[in-house]
């Protein structure tokens, strides 16, 4: 099979810039990466760093963390001034001869990653990343261009599936958000008014933060379900591994579990976790809740997802820059909260617990299409599969 060098299929885009004051730019950058894949739009004042210019047509490619394969395919550009994060590397193609398609698929190639992952450089191994010039030397498979085209097509085939899923769970969720806001905040079905046998508690009153400890170095054999920050940000669902490759201490989770990021509380990352296995634990950077009523679990979801505990998330940090900045666990007790009759917060949980369920299932259905994919993408790239056969 013949091999190329990635630097024989596409070049690194090196033009940066200073954003301008007053100058409308479409930042791609790491978070909104993280978040939903959707560009920024910001001011030039806005942004404080150099960033990379971006044309059409264009792959970044994420040296820091490159084990979470943040990769982005980059198509038609909509607007002006489109520039990326400088943690990226903008990867055009070379010629008419190299599907940008099958290029990106051969970058995200699991064996491919861990070869990049073992060449990274820095003092730090969460602040480590690869150099340029380490991927551009890098071989891989290379195919006539109406092969890559089907072998392309097959793999976006599922990832269009994946995205729908996102887009459907996405739905799911904003239409539990719209209820909590009708029924908690609007009060629609009460006439526009807060009922008077509902009385103001604290979270506190109705919920309390567990720090139950798990210990990967006491239990080194046991393969954990972990709930981390990359985990949420890369594929929303928890990663299953050996206790032994886990470094620190984590937070064990139950069914009656419900967590929020403390980490730049500003990124909201909120988990109604699965466990699905006997070790599901998160990461110490989550604050995990347990209602003090079990049944009430998804009333107390629905309220650490609500805009106005977001803001009290955000208004009670420390941390001297945005990158670092954490919530106080403590003083999220003392937000305020309407609580009304048990009748009518099981009557909540009745109609948004079935919602949560069903995003639930998008995410887990999403986890076998991303595993299909991954198996599938070795294969047809490495000459497994008669290419030749797969139909148009």
């Amino acid at each position: 099979m013949e091999t190329k060098k990635i630097g024989e299929l596409c070049s690194i885009s090196k033009k940066s810039i200073m954003p301008k004051e007053g100058v409308t730019y479409t930042l791609y950058s790491l978070p909104s990466y993280d978040k939903d894949m959707t560009p920024e739009t910001l001011l030039g004042e806005e942004i404080k760093s150099a960033k990379l210019v971006l044309t059409d047509n264009t792959i970044l490619y994420n040296k820091l963390n490159v084990h979470f394969k943040r990769i982005w395919n980059v198509g038609q550009l909509c607007t002006a001034n489109n520039v990326c994060s400088t943690e990226f590397l903008p990867l055009k193609v070379k010629g008419e001869n190299v599907c940008q398609d099958y290029l990106y698929y051969v970058l995200r190639d699991e064996t491919l990653t861990q070869a990049m992952y073992g060449a990274r450089r820095g003092t730090s191994g969460s602040q480590q990343r690869i150099a340029p010039e380490t991927l551009l030397e890098y071989e891989v498979p290379f195919f006539p261009i109406e092969e890559q085209r089907k072998i392309a097509g097959l793999l976006k085939d599922l990832d269009d599936r994946i995205y729908a899923n996102r887009m459907i769970k996405e739905n799911l969720t904003q239409q539990a958000r719209a209820l909590f806001q009708a029924w908690f905040i609007d009060f629609e079905p009460f006439e526009g008014s807060v009922p008077s046998d509902w009385k103001t508690v604290t979270l506190g009153d109705i919920a309390t933060i567990q720090t139950r400890v798990f210990s990967p170095e006491k239990n080194p054999e046991v393969t954990i379900e972990h709930y981390s920050i990359p985990a949420f940000d890369s594929i929303h669902y928890p990663i299953f591994e050996k206790a032994s490759e886990v470094k620190s201490n984590k937070y064990l989770l139950t069914k009656e579990s419900v967590m929020i990021s403390k980490l730049n509380p500003d990124t909201k990352r909120i988990w109604r976790p699965l466990c699905l296995s006997d070790y599901p634990v998160c990461s110490t950077e989550f604050i995990v809740y347990e209602a003090n009523e079990v049944a009430h679990k998804d009333f107390l979801f629905s309220i650490i997802d609500s805009m106005p505990f977001f803001h009290h998330l955000c208004s009670h940090t420390t941390g001297s820059t945005n990158s670092r900045q954490r919530a106080m666990p403590k003083s999220t007790l003392e937000f305020e909260v309407l609580l009304p009759p048990e009748s009518i917060i099981r009557a909540f949980c009745d109609m948004v617990s079935p919602i949560y369920d069903l995003a639930a299932t998008r995410d887990a259905e999403n986890q076998c299409l991303v595993q299909t994919r991954d198996t599938l993408l070795p294969n047809l790239i490495s000459g497994k599969m008669d290419i030749k056969n797969l139909s148009e």
